[in-house]
């Protein structure tokens, strides 16, 4: 259900999952790159409407964004 708390916990060994939101593919394809060295599950996406895609069918942890889309 959209909004509601999440209060699951990650157990050992999970990965934690991760999106990238950049309008620049050199900055989504260097945050793919660094998913393996850092353990996480990194998702990427080119657009606010493909972030927000991307999230209402994928839990996520964490979410960078640039902030000046173009």
């Amino acid at each position: 259900m959209p909004g509601a708390p999440r209060s699951e916990t990650k157990r050992s060994g999970d990965r934690y999952r991760v999106v990238v939101v950049d309008d620049e593919d050199l900055i989504r394809r260097l945050a793919s790159g660094m998913a393996g060295r850092l353990q996480v599950e990194m998702f990427t996406a080119a657009t606010a409407e493909e972030a927000l895609d991307l999230l209402g069918r994928t839990r996520v942890d964490a979410l960078v964004i640039d902030v000046m889309l173009g």
